[in-house]
């Protein structure tokens, strides 16, 4: 399955893991949300909790296309799309 995994900067242990339904895409962090990009939307996702608090749907796109990257700038989240 798709996911996203959190390790720690130090040990590099596994301290989280999210699943998706598509692929991710592209990260971003910014305004206090890790930001994901996958084939069919954006997720945003909390990092003190990792759950994921909001979602934004894209799709449906064809398979393998969609969202490509995604960016955090002055408040705004920016997403590249195929």
């Amino acid at each position: 399955n798709p996911k996203v995994k959190r390790f720690d900067a130090v040990t590099l242990e596994e301290s989280a893991e999210l699943q998706f339904d598509t692929n991710p895409r592209g990260l971003a962090f910014g305004g206090g949300v890790i930001w994901v990009a996958t084939e069919d939307g954006l997720y945003a996702v909390d990092p003190a909790s990792s759950q994921v608090t909001r979602i934004v749907e894209f799709g449906p796109f064809p398979f393998d296309t969609g969202p490509i990257g995604v960016a955090f700038l002055d408040g705004s989240v920016w997403v590249s799309i195929e």
